[in-house]
C-alpha cells in the first residue's frame, strides 16, 4: 500500500490502469488497496476516467512514521558528527 501512496502523493489523478501497470498488479488489487487505504483514514477520491487521488490527511501510517523518524535520527547523527 506504500507503493500505491508514493505514486498518489504527487496530488494529481492516476488512473487505477497505470498503478496496475506500474506495480504489476491487476486492477483489482489496485481497488483492494485503495478501500483499505480509504478504511486507514486516508482521503483517496476515484473519478471514473480520471483516477484516484490523494487528498491531505492527518493520517500517518507506522511504516511512514517510523521513516521519518529514522530519517530524522540519521541527519542528527551526521550532523553530530559534523561537529
Amino acid at each position: 500500500m506504500n507503493d500505491i501512496l508514493a505514486i498518489l502523493s504527487g496530488g494529481d489523478y492516476v488512473s487505477g490502469e497505470k498503478i496496475s501497470q506500474e506495480l504489476g498488479i491487476s486492477r483489482a488489487a489496485v481497488w483492494k488497496a485503495i478501500d483499505a487505504l480509504r478504511k486507514e483514514g486516508y482521503a483517496l477520491s476515484g473519478t471514473p476516467k480520471a483516477g484516484y487521488v490523494l487528498s491531505p490527511s492527518d493520517v500517518l501510517r507506522e511504516e511512514e512514521l517510523s521513516a521519518g523518524w529514522k530519517s530524522r535520527i540519521e541527519e542528527d547523527f551526521e550532523n553530530r558528527e559534523d561537529d
